[in-house]
């Protein structure tokens, strides 16, 4: 009897650890999530500011088009897909106000009749109350912008055991591909041009982004034929008509068709073309303002 009361004991003993054990395990786990909402919470920052719209003089732009997208933060990680896009116009004072719920970064998008666009970007723990936007004034500012067009590297058919080798260009002016083009790739090593254009390569540079800076294209030093290093981010491009733009190597791509026979390799391309035959290369007026500032951040 004794022992059979021992070993009951022991048994109760036990079944009362594994109910503590398990009672401190949901505490644990308890104070565990709750400091997760609470970091949670904490590092999603209400996103509340205004700011100025001005000139180079200091004078007030009114009616400025003001785009903002307000990155989310998810806490443990910075989401860098997901976000919230507003627009507002400045009053007659230049100013404008904005909320946001939550988020850790904006990303911001200005546009003005006769002004340069102007993007910015600004964090959490930065300062976004009574901030001054400043833009440059440009009442000419005709360039175009042709979005994702492809500059062909290697085009290659391959029917029969008969391998083609096609060379097709890109059409500046045009934003568009063709053999009667601009700029052209030789077999997928030197890019080159009519006789009476020109390349000038832009090479890598920090975070310089392409379509905010290099706003001018040079006025010398382009020549007819340049071999591909595999370096370059860009280049300037004067075409056939004394024509200037700014040709944008985005992405490199690769496709197949014609039932597998052909492939396709090369670049896609943004395009910033300047029609009068000045060499400013501004961000174009009428672009997408959500697209640039997604390209640009």
């Amino acid at each position: 009897m004794k022992a059979h009361s021992i070993q009951r004991s022991i048994m109760k003993a036990s079944l009362l650890d594994k109910l503590c054990w398990n009672k401190l395990m949901r505490i644990k786990i308890y104070f565990f999530f709750c400091s997760i909402l609470f970091f949670l919470s904490c590092s999603n920052t209400l996103m509340e500011g205004s700011g100025a719209v001005i000139d180079r003089n200091n004078t007030p732009i009114s009616n400025a088009e003001v785009t903002i997208l307000c990155w989310k933060d998810l806490g443990l990680i910075r989401d860098e897909v997901n976000y919230s896009k507003k627009i507002y116009y400045t009053d007659s004072k230049g100013k404008f106000s904005f909320k946001f719920d939550k988020g850790y970064k904006l990303s911001i998008g200005i546009r003005a009749y006769s002004y340069d666009i102007e993007v910015m970007e600004i964090k959490s723990d930065e300062n976004i109350k009574d901030f001054n936007i400043v833009l440059n004034n440009n009442s000419k500012n005709n360039t175009i912008y042709y979005r994702n067009r492809s500059l062909i590297r290697e085009y290659k058919c391959q029917e029969k055991d008969c391998l083609e080798i096609i060379e097709e260009g890109l059409d500046i002016v045009e934003g568009k591909n063709g053999s009667d083009a601009d700029i052209w790739i030789t077999q997928g090593k030197t890019i080159s041009t009519k006789p009476a254009g020109g390349i000038i390569p832009i090479l890598k540079e920090g975070q310089k982004n392409l379509i905010t800076n290099y706003l001018e294209a040079p006025s010398e030093g382009y020549v007819q034929e340049y071999k591909i290093t595999g370096k370059e981010v860009g280049y300037f491009i004067k075409t056939n008509e004394h024509t200037y733009a700014k040709v944008i190597l985005s992405a490199l791509y690769e496709k197949n068709f014609n039932e597998g026979n052909c492939l396709e390799k090369g670049y896609v391309t943004q395009i910033i073309y300047q029609p009068d035959s000045t060499r400013r290369l501004s961000i174009p007026h009428f672009i997408d303002m959500e697209q640039l500032l997604l390209m640009i951040y």
